[in-house]
């Protein structure tokens, strides 16, 4: 980690650290793991989760209290590559109180800079009065955003909102009712909001989700600025109106219904303690048998030599591990979410896998070598792929 929270600042829970707000600004830096936090922001100070660098991880995090502070709570900006968010707890709502102006405190913010791919699973965002997911800068490319199995509440203007023609929600949930998570008395509270908005751009791809209006009217908006917005509802359901402005298109296939499944989907922490305390990405040990047993297979994408940076994505049918090693020595290696992305420019990226190689997609003139029971060191030899 770039900046980890000091030793005063940090306590060791049962299966996570605990954080305490105090306005400071954590970084995740390139290739970074920022996993079992338990962040405690009932402090009513500010703290800031600022993802910077591709091919991190940000996992098992709890933010818990009703948060005061100021701005968004995580800011995403990295370069290309790939970003992942997974079981991720910030249901305990905020308000207006630290803010400087605006709508009030909000929960993530994609930057118009951000290059990198950013996936968000099981992630439970309710009660920010300034968006839940703001990811709207996907219009201009080249990142993408994809929500997989994630729940939002009484986001003030929008829960889901985005806009890229490669931006895809799946399997996630999303409407306004009259909770209470503390207002701090101004006009604009957290009922106000969307459950999707999609701005000027897209098609954005919407399948097996589910979303309902409240008290704010429209329970999915296309369009901004004056400009169209472009939405594929293809399964799901919905309850309320759907609104097309500036000219936009909202395509609802037959597959969506009028009774929509408003229940948390499956994986999703309901707390943030459940969140932080669950099973962490974890070193390799050597007590489980020597390395090369335990991930006796390697993958090695060469972009050595090419004229324009490669970008990469990959599954495999068991565990993944990568490292900072070239050549790997085991020592920093960490077992990966999947699918595995990220860039290479005029460098080598390597990984250690089980299984099998299930998928590879490569944008560039990298190769790809895929090597089975490698036990040692890496080979020059392999199968070469494209």
């Amino acid at each position: 980690m770039a900046i980890e929270p000091s030793v005063s600042d940090t306590n060791r829970s049962e299966g996570c650290d605990v954080v305490r707000a105090r306005g400071q600004e954590i970084h995740v830096g390139r290739g970074d793991v920022f996993e079992n936090k338990l962040i405690d922001v009932s402090t009513g100070e500010s703290v800031r989760l600022r993802v910077t660098g591709a091919n991190s991880v940000v996992r098992n995090v709890g933010f818990e209290g009703l948060y005061r502070g100021d701005q968004f709570v995580i800011s995403i900006e990295a370069g290309r590559g790939d970003v992942r968010f997974e079981n991720v707890y910030m249901g305990d709502g905020a308000t207006g109180d630290g803010a400087s102006g605006g709508h009030g405190a909000g929960a993530v913010f994609l930057h118009h800079d951000n290059e990198a791919d950013v996936t968000f699973r099981n992630c439970n965002v309710q009660g920010f009065p300034n968006n839940g997911f703001h990811c709207s800068n996907t219009a201009s490319g080249p990142g993408s955003v994809h929500f997989d199995s994630c729940f939002g509440k009484n986001n003030g203007v929008a829960t889901f909102r985005c806009a890229g023609g490669d931006d895809l929600i799946e399997h996630c949930v999303a409407y306004t009712d009259t909770t209470d998570y503390g207002h701090d008395g101004g006009d604009y509270v957290e009922t106000n909001g969307r459950p999707v908005w999609v701005w000027n751009g897209g098609p954005v791809t919407i399948r097996d989700s589910h979303f309902a209006d409240g008290p704010y009217p429209n329970a999915i908006v296309a369009g901004a600025n004056d400009a169209p917005g472009r939405i594929r509802f293809e399964s799901g359901g919905y309850r309320g109106t759907i609104q097309e402005a500036s000219g936009s298109t909202v395509d609802v296939g037959p597959d969506v219904s009028n009774d929509p499944d408003l229940s948390v989907p499956d994986g999703v922490p309901t707390s943030a303690e459940a969140a932080a305390s669950a099973a962490p990405l974890r070193p390799l040990d050597s007590a489980d048998g020597d390395a090369g047993d335990q991930f006796p297979h390697a993958i090695v994408i060469d972009g050595r030599g090419t004229a324009e940076p490669s970008t990469y994505s990959f599954e495999a049918t068991a565990a993944v591990a990568t490292t900072r090693d070239d050549p790997p020595s085991f020592s920093g290696d960490i077992v990966r979410g999947q699918p595995v992305g990220g860039l290479v420019d005029d460098a080598v990226d390597a990984y250690w896998f089980r299984g099998a190689i299930e998928s590879v997609s490569l944008r560039g003139d990298a190769t790809v070598r895929i090597q089975y029971d490698v036990r040692d060191r890496m080979g020059d030899g392999g199968t070469n792929q494209s």
